[in-house]
């Protein structure tokens, strides 16, 4: 086995995974003696090159973002021919990984991790950043239940240069699963295609299955741009109407016809909850967790009972209004892991 390199400021633990553009690396940033992660770029690839400037590009576009549902930028370094990201390590997996354990997610799980990922892109359409590659696999999942978006590697910003098409990291092309009509049309960003790319997730993690087809399969574009997905109540028993008509107005094929914010969306996710009627929805996530087997920390999560709804708080009545058209429309139109399995890049 290769020896462990070593960063300036940082001892490195054990190498997470290699990738043909950069390597993930779990360390302790000294003299803080805090956990993180480093991402840094592949021996073989100079700091003169499309794929270095990639990397320098993520880090400004991390550095521009600050939110608990974001992964985090501590530091970027460029140190003679070597250049690497110190990025927030989350103890915990991807969500491609708790989803390889669990199948799918109970209703209020699936809400929680939702409005997690909406709140993420809310803070990061207002600062002009559009991520263009939502998936499973770029959403980091604590093991208290913390949800964070990550891998900004192909995210858009007019202020910036244009992302080269390349290959993301250590984790692959882009996914063709989650892209928008628009994005395999190559038309120009738009953060409503984020919203799409959300909707396919909540999809999945509801029903199990992307619902235009798994990410290896090409002829999912077609399907994308054409068809609509199958009824998830074919998939989920006693599915919440609200939920079903958030999903379906984040998969409309024309932008115009789905939320026109993050925000908005986040509103008809929040009174969606509130209908569903869990009181402690982080509680439902830790728990489908720990019923898979996947480690959880604090004590054991009991199970999430329903209570009763509390009077709506005014950005809920706001959600109110949001929902009452969404049947209308739907008419017309750093990181470790669970246990022992693989850490997730970023």
């Amino acid at each position: 086995m290769d020896p462990l390199p070593t960063f300036e400021g940082c001892e490195v633990l054990e190498r997470i995974r290699s990738g043909p553009v950069a390597d993930l690396y779990r360390a302790v940033q000294k003299p803080l003696g805090r956990t993180v992660t480093i991402k840094a770029l592949g021996a073989n690839i100079v700091p003169a090159s499309p794929f270095a400037a990639a990397l320098e590009r993520e880090a400004r576009l991390l550095a521009q973002l600050g939110h608990p549902n974001v992964i985090g930028l501590y530091d970027f370094v460029r140190h003679d021919e070597r250049m690497w990201l110190v990025l927030e390590h989350v103890e915990g997996g991807t969500l491609a990984e708790v989803l390889g354990k669990t199948g799918r997610l109970a209703q209020a799980a699936s809400v929680f991790v939702a409005r997690a990922l909406a709140g993420a892109l809310e803070h990061a359409h207002e600062r002009g950043v559009i991520h263009r590659d939502l998936r499973p696999q770029h959403v980091l999942v604590s093991r208290s239940g913390d949800v964070k978006l990550s891998d900004f590697a192909v995210a858009a910003d007019e202020r910036l240069p244009t992302a080269p098409e390349i290959l993301s990291g250590a984790t692959g092309p882009p996914s063709l699963a989650y892209a928008s009509p628009e994005q395999i049309l190559g038309e120009p960003p738009d953060p409503r295609s984020d919203l799409f790319s959300l909707g396919v997730v909540l999809y999945e993690l509801l029903a199990g299955t992307p619902p235009f087809g798994g990410s290896d399969d090409r002829s999912a574009t077609s399907r994308i741009r054409n068809e609509q997905p199958p009824p998830l109540g074919r998939f989920v028993a006693d599915l919440s109407p609200a939920l079903e008509r958030v999903v379906l107005r984040c998969l409309q094929k024309l932008p115009s016809d789905r939320f026109q914010s993050a925000a908005e969306l986040g509103e008809a996710l929040a009174l969606t909850e509130r209908e569903l009627g869990v009181a402690a929805p982080r509680a439902a996530l830790i728990a489908a967790m720990h019923d898979a087997g996947l480690e959880t920390t604090g004590r054991t999560p009991q199970r999430v009972e329903k209570g009763p709804a509390a009077r709506p708080a005014q950005s809920v009545v706001r959600a109110a209004l949001v929902l009452a058209a969404l049947s209308v429309v739907s008419v017309a139109g750093g990181a470790a892991s669970f246990g022992s399995a693989p850490r997730p890049p970023r």
